[in-house]
């Protein structure tokens, strides 16, 4: 797609730079430290289900190999150089040889380093791993949904169930934050708010209208999570993140059209979003060497924002790019015409597919 929705961007640009500030160790920033991880799932699953929607309102079905396919061209190859890289610094340098084993790498290819503890060049790919398992269950719940009820209504149950399963684990298991069983609520939330914007067209016209206020105060749990420890009360802290970062995407993905998206701080912001993935990537060694390996100052933090840019942009362009565009040609649109003559749904007004380089 060429177009794209500048203002969810902006949200990706807030999330990223939210978790650089958390990881140098700045006090405004460790205070609503969830809030970016968070904002970032519901991002990914209003993207992700986004496009399995896309699929099964065109031709009936969800086509899950291609879609398996277009995600390994989109996640393998800057996570696999990255860890590539690490590997090397391993092999040459002593140091880390001592302080990370062959098994952390692993527990990253595989995507599921969410359930070990790594070193911390590789442990904030937890949330990378997270976020796979969620894009190989969510297809097949799709699937497994549609054949017993094509038009897909049951998903708001389904959608409520998953909240009460995460909340109930987060209540007695409030310290574990990374599993799949903790967190996948989150995810859930973005797919909820797609299913609204693609079927449920009402639903989604009357919470835009009340979405903005909402959307604004989830950094208040966010800021509650670190001074909570019982286990109802921050699992609730986790699902007023969910439900208010949900809005906050609703409200932006709905005024994307509005005229101060394009000052020039917005543009810029956007420009951020845009790379975020390899900016996420790439940020953990770099925030490590300018935290713990400067004297602290407002320079170095300074410097150590800007180097975690440049490189992700770079990483981004060199690595993220190349393949995508490789997905795209082997992966292109197959004409509706050669798989169903007839979609299976009724076709409501599709909603503008914008930004979903996936």
């Amino acid at each position: 797609m060429n177009s794209r929705n500048h203002a969810l961007d902006v949200l990706r640009a807030a999330a990223i730079l939210e978790i650089i500030g958390y990881h140098m160790g700045l006090p405004a920033f460790s205070a609503t430290a969830a809030f970016g991880v968070d904002l970032f799932f519901v991002l990914s699953g209003f993207f992700i289900s986004g496009a399995l929607f896309s699929d099964y309102r065109k031709y009936g079905t969800i086509r899950l190999t291609r879609f398996w396919m277009r995600r390994a061209f989109k996640i393998l190859p800057p996570i696999y150089f990255y860890l590539f890289i690490v590997l090397l610094l391993m092999v040459t340098i002593a140091p880390m040889r001592e302080i990370m084993t062959t098994s952390d790498l692993w527990h990253v290819v595989l995507f599921c380093s969410n359930y070990y503890p790594a070193h911390r060049f590789v442990a904030h790919t937890w949330s990378l791993s997270l976020e796979e398992q969620f894009y190989l269950c969510l297809p097949l719940l799709l699937v497994a949904l549609r054949r017993w009820n094509k038009s897909l209504t049951t998903l708001p149950w389904v959608f409520l169930l998953v909240m009460v399963v995460t909340f109930v684990f987060r209540v007695f298991d409030p310290a574990n934050s990374w599993s799949f069983q903790s967190r996948a609520d989150n995810l859930f939330a973005g797919v909820m708010l797609r299913y609204m914007v693609d079927f449920k067209p009402t639903w989604f016209s009357a919470l835009t209208r009340f979405a903005l206020v909402p959307g604004l105060l989830c950094w208040i749990p966010a800021v509650l999570l670190p001074v909570l420890h019982s286990g109802p009360a921050v699992s609730l802290m986790y699902v007023w993140i969910d439900l208010s970062c949900a809005c906050l995407v609703a409200w932006c993905y709905a005024h994307d059209s509005a005229a101060f998206w394009s000052w020039a701080p917005f543009k810029a912001l956007a420009s951020v979003g845009f790379y975020s993935y390899s900016i996420y990537i790439w940020q953990q060694p770099i925030f490590c060497v300018f935290r713990y390996g400067f004297p602290s100052s407002p320079l170095m933090v300074a410097a150590g924002f800007a180097t975690c840019l440049l490189i992700g942009i770079g990483m981004a362009k060199l690595i993220e790019a190349p393949a995508m565009h490789l997905r795209d040609a082997w992966f292109k649109e197959t004409p509706v015409a050669t798989l169903l003559a007839v979609p299976q749904i009724p076709q409501q007004p599709q909603a503008p597919m914008s930004n979903l380089r996936l």
